[in-house]
């Protein structure tokens, strides 16, 4: 059950090690009308963040930018539209992973042909205040059907500016941070729940570990799906 679900993800402060294929882009952490508040938490933490962004879909988001991927804290507020509607069907908190894809058509094409749930893709944008000028940082995204995924939002990212987005002035963080290392998922059968990772990404994308957690490696990060007691005993409530 969704309900029962929890996420947490670590974070190394030394170099990642050789991406691979399938690699995590970002993870979203939603905090609706909370941004403010996750922001003032993280930054006590030893972060960096960029300033808010506006997304053109009505969310705004900051960001904590590491060398190959980064955290997206993805909220609304006053200025903002209306709460997105693929937002809303999911718990608040860490509820999003974003894998890179460079063709999104493609991508979805292949999804689709293989019986997958997806979604068309979409293209959005949000302006980036520079030094001496704004420039607009786009993307185009394929998200799997939320019927698909059982664990919160799936989906695949392709920038078309990254250098708006990865920035060497962005990524440097007081405690040391430099990238992902793991992002924990529970659910009450990890085997059930990885099935999808092993539909998009083959079949032994996803590898058996001990008690139970079922693995895959994606780029230089650990995704790991644990009963919600494991996640419990090795982090905390």
């Amino acid at each position: 059950m969704r309900s029962a679900q929890r996420h947490s993800l670590r974070i190394y402060s030394s170099p990642p090690m050789d991406i691979v294929t399938p690699k995590l882009d970002h993870v979203v952490i939603d905090t609706r009308n909370r941004i403010d508040e996750a922001v003032r938490t993280y930054l006590s933490l030893g972060f960096q963040l960029t300033d808010r962004g506006r997304h053109t879909l009505g969310s705004v988001n900051h960001l904590a930018i590491f060398e190959t991927d980064y955290m997206e804290f993805l909220g609304f507020d006053d200025t903002a539209g209306a709460l997105r509607a693929d937002i809303l069907r999911v718990p608040v908190g860490l509820n999003g992973l974003v894998f890179a894809t460079d063709k999104p058509e493609v991508l979805f094409g292949d999804l689709r042909e293989r019986g997958l749930a997806v979604e068309q893709p979409i293209a959005f944008s949000r302006p980036v205040a520079l030094a001496d000028r704004i420039e607009d940082a786009k993307f185009r995204v394929v998200r799997l059907g939320a019927e698909a995924v059982s664990f919160g939002r799936v989906y695949f990212c392709h920038h078309l500016t990254p250098k708006l987005v990865w920035r060497p002035e962005w990524g440097r963080h007081p405690n040391g941070a430099l990238a992902l290392a793991q992002v924990t998922i529970a659910a009450q059968d990890p085997a059930s729940a990885s099935i999808i990772f092993e539909r998009v990404f083959g079949p032994n994308s996803v590898r058996q570990a001990p008690a139970g957690v079922r693995r895959l490696a994606a780029g230089a990060v650990q995704v790991d799906l644990m009963v919600p007691e494991m996640l419990v005993a090795r982090f905390g409530n």
